[in-house]
């Protein structure tokens, strides 16, 4: 882990950098300074986010199947959303540097469209996480795809699902609502 060190500080700072930004206000005078506002929130269409986070995980016994490591990795996460009245287009994407196994991997974990073409109707379409029911880590009829390796491996709840390319359609009848869903 520690050999590829120089790689996981260029990945922290590729990330934090660019996502601590403020806004500020250009003042006329010093008078002005005193009314200044910085970290204010600005209303744009456009919204990023992310994260980057570092996992680690080692065997207590020897194995067969892996070095002593079974999780070693940087996690960037970036989020881009562009909000409009009549759609939303999502792209969340991810940047792995994977120690187990010595590589770098980028990956769109969302890229879809949402839109609402009538009240009782929203369409999703793209590159998306599908689930079914409400209950934690119960799976009686939820057929969606996992990705159980993630979940054992000691990465974040969020990873157990795996993304889909999928059409998801809600219809909304007064308190019911009902979902179809075709993954090709």
């Amino acid at each position: 882990m520690f050999k590829h060190i120089n790689i996981y500080i260029f990945l922290f700072v590729l990330v934090i950098i660019p996502l601590h930004g403020f806004t500020t206000n250009i003042k006329e005078s010093d008078d002005d300074w005193a009314d200044d506002s910085w970290g204010e929130e600005t209303n744009s269409s456009w919204q990023l986010s992310g994260f980057t986070e570092l996992a680690y995980g080692t065997f207590l016994q020897s194995n067969q199947v892996s070095s002593t490591n079974s999780l070693s990795e940087v996690r960037t996460q970036l989020t881009l959303v562009y909000s409009h009245e009549q759609f939303e287009l999502s792209a969340k994407g991810n940047l792995i540097y994977d120690d187990v196994l010595g590589k770098a991997i980028w990956y769109f974990r969302e890229l879809n469209l949402s839109l609402s073409p009538a009240d009782f109707l929203d369409i999703k379409v793209g590159r998306q996480l599908l689930t079914w029911g409400t209950s934690d880590y119960l799976f009686i009829n939820d057929l969606f795809p996992k990705d159980w390796q993630s979940f054992f491996s000691g990465r974040d709840d969020e990873y157990l699902k795996s993304a889909s390319n999928s059409i998801k359609t809600s219809w909304y009848f007064g308190k019911f609502i009902f979902d179809l869903t075709w993954t090709p």
